[in-house]
């Protein structure tokens, strides 16, 4: 059936940070309530969220281990709410310092964490230590695979596509920057939904085709959207019939999005019982992997046979 799940993200921007580690755990607080207000089932906070706006002589006190007083917090926020929750968080672990996201389940237990592969020279000078993978974590949730990558982790292609490789249908970037035009080049290369939480600049919510369905403003610190883990991109090419066939038979129980400067359209289902790989079926259609898959082995097949003629 289709896979639709609320999401809401928060960004501090003008609020700024607060000037001690318990007056950013109210702030955190204030806006996970509100994002379980908006019956959000995923709530994400931004990177290393208890260190934001502290003085110097406090940023010592917020590496702590996990479990600890902040991850407890966001526990039981996300326990109260019944809501899976996303932070950025500083920790301790060994005695290592690690810039490190962590997700909560509804139950408020923790189903795993991402250590940031690409801290910046200014966190390495001061202590923290790059997360090393084999396979970047995604996480299994109950609507979809959950996966996190952090803030300077932006400049690096490359774990943005191993991340879509290890199957992860939607991306949560916790940072302190924006992440910019990168974030929906990523959305739109690797086909999954990007959700950024920042402490400055726009918190956005990111759709398969590139587009920003939500984003955060002026006194306006969450942004949120309904999202479809299970929606498709389809090439138009040799699809036309199939798809105004499609749309006549569904009606509204389909949702089509159509870029004609791509050539792509993505598909959702409204239908619980005709999810979009059932239509796909159906309808003979074929994503735009798929479509590229095809072309490029029968470039192939065509390649070989006019070796075997011209040889």
């Amino acid at each position: 059936m289709p896979r639709k799940a609320k999401v809401a993200t928060a960004c501090v921007g003008h609020m700024g940070g607060r000037p001690t580690i318990a007056a950013n755990h109210e702030l955190a607080v204030e806006l996970l309530d509100q994002m379980g207000g908006l019956d959000a089932d995923l709530a994400c906070l931004p990177e290393e969220f208890t260190l934001l706006g502290l003085p110097q002589e406090e940023r010592e006190k917020v590496w702590e281990p996990i479990p600890g007083p902040t991850s407890d917090l966001y526990a039981a926020k996300a326990r109260e709410h019944g809501m899976y929750v996303i932070a950025g968080m500083c920790e301790v672990r060994g005695g290592t310092r690690l810039n490190t996201s962590v997700l909560f389940d509804r139950h408020g237990d923790i189903v795993g964490q991402y250590d940031k592969i690409h801290p910046t020279l200014g966190e390495l000078e001061a202590g923290t230590v790059p997360g090393v993978y084999t396979d970047i974590p995604v996480f299994e949730t109950d609507f979809g695979k959950v996966g996190t990558l952090i803030c300077f982790d932006v400049d690096y292609p490359e774990e943005w596509a191993r991340i879509g490789e290890a199957g992860a249908e939607l991306v949560v970037f916790p940072s302190m920057c924006d992440g910019g035009l990168r974030l929906r080049a990523y959305a739109w290369l690797h086909s999954y939904i990007v959700v950024s939480s920042v402490s400055g600049g726009r918190s956005r919510v990111i759709n398969k085709l590139g587009d920003e369905v939500a984003a955060s403003g002026l006194g306006v610190h969450v942004a949120h959207a309904t999202v479809d883990l299970e929606a498709e991109v389809f090439h138009y090419d040799l699809q036309f019939q199939q798809i105004r066939q499609m749309q006549t038979d569904f009606g509204k129980r389909v949702t089509v999005i159509g870029t004609r400067d791509d050539g792509v359209f993505m598909l959702e289902s409204n239908d619980d019982a005709w999810p979009v790989a059932r239509i796909k079926r159906a309808y003979g259609l074929e994503n735009w992997v798929e479509y590229h898959d095809r072309s490029s082995q029968e470039a192939e097949r065509v390649l070989a046979q006019q070796s075997l003629v011209t040889g």
